[in-house]
């Protein structure tokens, strides 16, 4: 899974500009129409760029071999010493007061690490007293959180979300045996206890658990009364078998509204489908089938892009763009060793200190953030690739602009190829007279 996860959604207001107000979308569209260049993007992109979102790394201990799990440096096996507890505390303190950020999410390998989670989420509980728009939390595979119950609820995190892969069997065939009704159960602690705001499960969608997921989802909703669900896509770099082909989002999203349909609760339920940077090579279809419509796309106070598909008026669906990848320009991701990285990318690989641009333990985060904006930095490199992409003359290139580049630079050495998570030749555009049309409104 993206253990990014929700970083706890979205936090919408009826005034977020919508559809090409958004500089990003205007950009997007741009460069899929082949009216801008990577260079000139990388030049707007860089006067307004700064880290609003922080994805942190804290520990390196989690208890489960999920193979799905992209992170490249196995447990016990990272490359440097974790980050001492001080210069976790001052670099985060530095990037709230120095730099604006405003969205800390705690990531691998897991939220609760014994000795440092605490102490962590009380600084930054200080911290938000005086900046209130602080948001943060994390995302733990609920094992212990039973253990952990008395500080977080104590502390009141923003968000915390627990994976779950599906109901029982489908889980517990990839996380371990027994995890499922243990997790449950910590969740269940979880919600009772009121832990977080947002008590969100999470969980990864491959090609043999579509129909898992939604079974847990109406589980969930109706035996403890879940709110929030946040539906990651897998990243191919492991289990190829299970990677997902041209529309299997697509059809997993017109089965799971339609499942949805019926439902109708006293509380609001969300799910949040993360549409990440490295899986771009979706996007095309997505809006092909018309789930993602370029004008009816939203920003949040964080950045956040989203689209809102109101199922009835109990249910809705939220997907979660990421039209151009927000690693860099927008958010920074430090891992449990110290290393600045472009997101979880270079994570995929046993080599990833090769791929970041600097390190916390060794200089402080505002030189780095300057190198990571330079010119011949990965964040300028990923830009230039528009200009270059093996793909660029391809329909499907005006919406998935190429694919991921930062992934590609990770897994195969070079930015300007496809992307892992895309294993076709180009996508084929079944609703042409739709694509036609959306290409001549943006042309007119």
């Amino acid at each position: 899974m993206s253990l990014a996860a929700s970083k706890g959604g979205i936090y919408a207001q009826s005034s977020d500009p919508l559809g090409d107000d958004i500089s990003i979308v205007r950009q997007w569209l741009a460069l899929g129409d082949k009216k801008i260049t990577g260079i000139q993007l990388y030049q707007d992109l860089v006067l307004k760029s700064h880290p609003m979102q922080l994805e942190l790394g804290i520990g390196n201990v989690c208890g489960l071999k999920c193979q799905h799990c992209f992170l490249g440096y196995e447990s016990g096996a990272t490359i440097s010493p974790l980050i001492p507890m001080s210069t976790l505390l001052d670099t985060v303190t530095c990037m709230v007061e120095k730099l604006g950020t405003r969205m800390i999410a705690v990531v691998d390998r897991d939220a609760l690490t014994p000795n440092r989670s605490i102490p962590f989420f009380e600084h930054i509980a200080k911290l938000r007293k005086t900046y209130p728009e602080i948001k943060f939390g994390g995302v733990t595979n609920g094992l212990l959180i039973d253990r952990y119950a008395d500080d977080l609820e104590r502390i009141k995190l923003d968000y915390l979300d627990i994976s779950m892969e599906g109901v029982c069997d489908e889980n517990d065939k990839i996380r371990g045996k027994g995890t499922f009704d243990l997790a449950l159960k910590n969740l269940r602690i979880a919600l009772a206890r009121q832990l977080a705001e947002r008590v969100i499960v999470a969980t990864t969608l491959h090609r043999f658990n579509d129909d898992s997921i939604i079974r847990m989802i109406h589980q969930l909703i109706f035996e403890d009364g879940v709110q929030w669900f946040d539906i990651g896509i897998l990243m191919a770099v492991k289990m190829q078998q299970y990677q997902l082909q041209q529309r299997d989002i697509v059809e997993f999203l017109n089965s799971l509204s339609q499942s949805l349909v019926p439902v109708k609760v006293s509380q609001p339920i969300t799910i949040l489908v993360e549409i990440c940077a490295y899986c771009a090579a979706f996007i095309p279809a997505l809006i092909d089938s018309g789930w993602l419509i370029p004008e009816q796309i939203r920003q949040d106070k964080y950045g956040h892009l989203y689209q809102n598909i109101h199922v009835n008026e109990s249910v809705t669906i939220t997907l979660r763009p990421e039209l151009i990848p927000e690693y860099w320009r927008h958010t920074l991701r430090i891992s449990s060793d110290g290393y600045v990285i472009g997101g979880c990318e270079p994570l995929t690989q046993k080599d990833y200190a090769q791929l970041a641009v600097g390190n916390i333990q060794i200089e402080p985060i505002q030189e780095i953030y300057r190198r990571v904006l330079s010119l011949e930095s990965p964040f300028y490199h990923s830009m230039l690739a528009y200009n270059h992409s093996e793909c660029r003359e391809k329909a499907c290139f005006a919406y998935c602009l190429g694919g991921d580049s930062l992934l590609a630079k990770s897994v195969y050495g070079n930015y300007h190829v496809k992307d892992p998570n895309c294993v076709w030749n180009e996508y084929k555009f079944q609703n042409l007279s739709m694509y036609a049309n959306n290409f001549r409104l943006r042309r007119s």
